[in-house]
């Protein structure tokens, strides 16, 4: 009997075991790939786990939508997965979903509405939120605002700007900028 090739393959698509009974499945190709990319990328994920599991915080339970929570969620797997950019977005979203809801829950419904620099705004000029934690909240979010407004070449928002200044790497500053995000993120979350 001839075993079929798969085209590109160097895998029989069909082959039986040495009693010629059950088959075995070679790995495809796209399994291949993922399984090397596991290997090369495992030791990075695991130093950005141990990292988040240093600063979240034990014992959160949180009530809030869906939008919040799927945001919280995920801009930990993302950061993780070394996914920096993704995870910048997703914290920028949570931090307006939770400060939003604060302020909201405080009369400020109309500054809740207009975005996260608005809110930022009114929990400084209503004293609501730590100052110093406004702060830090406001840097991540011009940090972002590059990713997803057009600006011009020499913003200093921008990556480039600051990595060049900085005399850093982008990727580097990136990751950084992306593990100061998940501790704010906590931070504003026990509160």
């Amino acid at each position: 009997k001839a075993k079929r090739i798969v085209k590109n393959s160097r895998y029989p698509m069909n082959q039986r075991d040495l009693f010629g009974q059950k088959e075995i499945k070679r790995a495809i190709r796209l399994e291949t790939i993922m399984k090397k990319y596991d290997r090369e990328t495992m030791a990075p994920r695991l130093a950005r786990l141990r990292y988040v599991q240093k600063v979240h915080p034990s014992g959160l339970n949180m009530m809030a939508s869906p939008e919040t929570v799927f945001a919280f969620d995920e801009a930990k797997m993302t950061f993780i997965n070394g996914q920096f950019i993704a995870t910048l977005l997703l914290v920028n979203a949570f931090m307006e979903h939770w400060l939003g809801s604060l302020i909201s829950s405080k009369g400020y419904t109309k500054s809740a509405q207009r975005g996260l620099k608005s809110i930022i705004d009114c929990a400084r000029e209503q004293d609501l939120v730590n100052h110093f934690l406004l702060d830090r909240v406001d840097e991540l979010r011009r940090i972002r605002n590059p990713f997803v407004h057009l600006r011009s070449f020499d913003d200093d928002s921008r990556l480039t700007r600051r990595a060049l200044s900085a005399q850093v790497d982008p990727s580097c500053m990136i990751e950084d900028d992306a593990k100061k995000a998940m501790s704010i993120m906590y931070t504003v979350a026990i509160r």
